[in-house]
């Protein structure tokens, strides 16, 4: 979860309103059954009619950027708990990108760890800084990052022990000789079942626009790695 520099939010709701009750039932962690039990959560296009599917490429920047986000907010070694870390594709519809990820810990105890290291005030400052500087570094040549601002939200559904943080920032420089400003935004939502650590991630190019199915897939995705739903 630290790769995403998300912050812990506690969720508080209103008395008679719909929440999403979590199991903390574990398995031992096994690297093999681990990688089924992620792949199995994740989302698949079935999840998603009518988007564009394609592969997520390993991110080969996450653990050293991994590091030095838990290292600005006093943390060592953050993914030694890991068993395994698994992505869906992406699915892409219009300016909108959608993919999904399940890290499976050792234990619900060091989810929970992982949760707390997340409420540190530091880290919105800290993800700002270190992934100004990792987008920067993958634009091409002559393009520039500016106005970048993280922060933190209240997730659309109501799940124990979840997080949610947005990135967004302008990107620019030129096509065909014409100077062109593009505003992105990256969103992560994300919450702890157990040993899973879950997250949904939505990138979107130009004006932000409401993701229809947002709610829905935050559901099937607590659902799936062992929520159930409760009035």
């Amino acid at each position: 979860m630290l790769s995403a520099a998300a912050v812990l939010l506690s969720v508080a709701l209103p008395a008679g309103a719909t929440t999403l009750a979590q199991s903390t039932t574990t398995t031992a962690a096994n690297p093999a059954t681990d990688r089924a039990t992620a792949q199995g959560i994740n989302l698949t296009a079935t999840d998603l009619p009518g988007w564009q599917e394609s592969p997520n490429p390993t991110d080969t920047k996450g653990p050293g950027l991994e590091n030095k986000l838990a290292a600005c907010v006093g943390r060592t070694n953050p993914g030694k708990n890991d068993v395994v870390d698994v992505s869906s594709p992406n699915f892409d519809k219009g300016s909108v990108e959608i993919s999904s990820g399940v890290t499976m810990v050792r234990s619900h105890a060091d989810g929970l760890s992982d949760l707390r290291t997340m409420k540190n005030p530091k880290l919105p400052s800290c993800a700002k800084k270190y992934l100004t500087s990792a987008i920067a570094s993958s634009l091409p040549k002559g393009t520039i990052i500016s106005k970048v601002k993280v922060s933190t939200f209240v997730p659309p559904e109501a799940v124990p022990n979840s997080f949610a943080l947005r990135l967004s920032a302008t990107v620019t420089g030129k096509t065909q000789g014409i100077t062109v400003s593009v505003p992105i935004t990256a969103t992560e939502i994300g919450f702890l079942v157990g040993r899973a650590e879950v997250a949904l991630n939505e990138d979107q190019k130009g004006k932000v626009v409401p993701i229809a199915e947002e709610a829905g897939l935050i559901r099937t995705l607590s659902a799936r790695a062992g929520g159930t739903v409760t009035a």
